[in-house]
C-alpha cells in the first residue's frame, strides 16, 4: 500500500471510530473528549480524506494539526480513538 493508501485508510479507521464514539456521547455514554470536540475532529478527517482523494495538500507548515494537539492535551493517554487519530494526522503530515 502507498502512502496515499495508507493515510486513506487510517483516516477512514478515526472517522469509523470517532463517529461510534460521538453516538454513545449523544446516548449520554461516551467515554472520550466532549460532543464539541468529536464533531471537530469528524469533520477535520472528513476535510483530511478529501484532500487526500484530490490530492490537494497545503504546504506542510500550513496544515491543520489541531487534532494531535487536542488529543495529546486532553484525552487519556489510553485512549485508542486518540491514536487512531494521531496516527492519521501524522500520516496525512508524511504526504
Amino acid at each position: 500500500m502507498n502512502k496515499q493508501g495508507r493515510a486513506l485508510a487510517l483516516i477512514r479507521a478515526a472517522r469509523t471510530a470517532a463517529e461510534e464514539e460521538l453516538i454513545r456521547h449523544r446516548e449520554g455514554k461516551g467515554t472520550v473528549g466532549s460532543l464539541r470536540q468529536l464533531e471537530a475532529v469528524c469533520e477535520k478527517l472528513i476535510t483530511m480524506e478529501q484532500l487526500v482523494n484530490e490530492k490537494a495538500f497545503p504546504p506542510i507548515a500550513e496544515r491543520d494539526q489541531g487534532m494531535g494537539r487536542m488529543v495529546v492535551d486532553s484525552w487519556p493517554m489510553e485512549s485508542s480513538l486518540g491514536e487512531l487519530v494521531l496516527k492519521a494526522e501524522q500520516e496525512c503530515l508524511k504526504l
